[in-house]
């Protein structure tokens, strides 16, 4: 049997989304994003490399001392995971 393995990356969220969506949502959300794709892939099992929050953090320039851009600072907006998909044999 050739094993076979493939790079997934699942995301959720954007920065039109952040503040409607809990971060636990994001992070389940990446996570089912990962494995759908896996499970197109023929895969049965995931390693996880990397798990990242992507925050935006926005400066202040030219809107005032101490007040945001309009997006809130430094809020999560995107989860990230990455991982390797790959089929294990059928346990006997």
């Amino acid at each position: 049997m050739r094993l076979s393995w493939y790079q997934v990356t699942g995301s959720q969220g954007t920065c039109w989304t952040d503040d409607i969506t809990p971060n636990r949502n994001m992070e389940v959300g990446a996570q089912h994003d990962m494995k759908n794709q896996a499970v197109a892939l023929g895969a049965n099992r995931i390693q996880l490399l990397s798990r990242n929050a992507v925050q935006l953090a926005v400066g202040t320039v030219g809107v005032g001392a101490g007040r945001g851009f309009g997006f809130g600072a430094n809020e999560q907006t995107t989860v990230l995971h990455t991982g390797i998909a790959f089929r294990c044999p059928p346990e006997n």
